[in-house]
């Protein structure tokens, strides 16, 4: 045989054997890859390695993440861009890590509530008329004296406010505000006191509860409006049962939800009841919606907790028993965190542990932010958890 023949005939080997070394290469990749994704949980979550360079320096730091503050029992907390925004009775409060005072807010709210979106963080209180708001710099975008006492108020995905206030001739006044916080809608209910209010993204369409008495029996009402129009504004209307309904939510643009004493009821924008969740004899004690429209519920259950998670529609995602009694939940992005007086967890939204801890034993509220971090509150300041 010639040499070129010899040649000829060798190129093939060669070419496979290049190959087997590839596929091999890559086997050996998969399996390094899942052995490492068993064995150290979390490490290719793009979270952690955000987490691992934004805290880079500060995880020996005892200081970082200490916030103290004047407190009282009737404060409201939540995390607004990260930041650490209190409700008090004197007004807003928003601190940085490093425990500076951003922004402070005047305003009288006795026994204040805050709801926060991405772009906006609100506060009222059911005792005054006042409403506050900041953006993100922590700028007062919002500060008015309502035309009544505020029953609620709520902010959408995107900005847009509505709040319902006691009126002059009627029973509940509701007004709606776009993201510009210029008033583009006012609702006047003359048959029902209403309780909860909940507005939509772009500010398209206005949900509220009223309360009926029936036989000298309350029953809730759920009622959905356009606001583009006054004269057929009332799209569709809902019984929600004899119960008295605690929060409001549009968890998606035509999904709304209903959170009450008895059982959380989902609804499209038609009315059309999808799905309701009977708490079957278990004592509801918080709750909260998380990424996409997703409603975690938490509820004694004898010694132990139960928690649920709740898609838009109300689909069960995922449900698990807690050991012992739950003190606070909170959701931001996708995690939930969830705090007992042993220990705090972190759950992804369908309840699957990310990290865990008894470190922080002493807090009574445990505020997640959007990179897995965890804020804690305990008589007047807070601590920060880094997983």
């Amino acid at each position: 045989m010639s040499d070129r023949e010899s040649s000829v005939n060798e190129a093939p080997k060669k070419k496979l054997s290049v190959r087997r070394w590839l596929l091999l290469g890559a086997v050996v990749l998969a399996v390094v890859l899942i052995v490492v994704g068993v064995l150290i949980p979390g490490l290719l979550n793009p979270d952690r390695l955000t987490r691992d360079f934004k805290y880079l320096g500060v995880r020996a730091d005892e200081d970082y993440g200490q916030i103290r503050f004047d407190s009282s029992s009737s404060d409201s907390y939540a995390v607004f861009d990260g930041k650490f925004a209190v409700g008090c009775a004197d007004g807003l409060y928003l601190y940085d890590d490093r425990g500076e005072q951003l922004t402070l807010v005047q305003g009288s709210l006795p026994y204040p509530k805050l709801c926060v979106c991405d772009s906006l963080a609100l506060c009222y209180s059911n005792e005054s008329s006042t409403v506050l708001a900041i953006n993100r710099k922590g700028d007062t975008v919002l500060s008015t004296a309502a035309d009544g006492t505020v029953f609620d108020a709520e902010v959408s995905s995107d900005g847009c406010v509505c709040y319902a206030t006691s009126g002059k001739g009627c029973k509940t006044l509701v007004t709606v505000m776009n993201k510009s916080l210029q008033t583009v809608y006012k609702w006047n209910s003359y048959s029902r006191y209403l309780n909860c209010c909940a507005i939509g993204s772009g500010a398209q369409r206005l949900a509220v509860v009223g309360l009926d008495q029936n036989n000298s029996v309350f029953c809730s009402t759920l009622t959905v409006l356009r606001t583009d129009s006054e004269d057929d504004a009332v799209i569709a209307e809902a019984e929600l049962g004899n119960q008295l309904i605690y929060e409001l939510y549009f968890t998606a643009d035509d999904r709304l939800c209903a959170v009450g004493e008895q059982s959380t009821l989902f609804f499209d924008t038609d009315g059309h009841c999808l799905n309701t969740v009977d708490y079957a004899g278990m004592l509801l004690t918080d709750f909260t919606t998380g990424k996409n429209g997703t409603v975690f519920l938490s509820f004694a259950n004898g010694k132990d907790s139960v928690l649920i998670s709740l898609n838009a529609s109300g689909e069960e995602l995922a449900r698990r028993t807690v050991s012992g009694s739950i003190q606070s939940i909170s959701a931001n992005g996708k995690y939930l965190a969830v705090l007992t007086q042993r220990e705090l967890t972190v759950f992804s939204e369908k309840l699957a542990v990310y990290e865990q801890t008894a470190e922080y034993t002493a807090a009574n509220r445990a505020l997640v932010r959007r990179d897995g971090t965890v804020l804690l509150v305990s008589n007047g300041q807070t601590q920060l958890y880094i997983p």
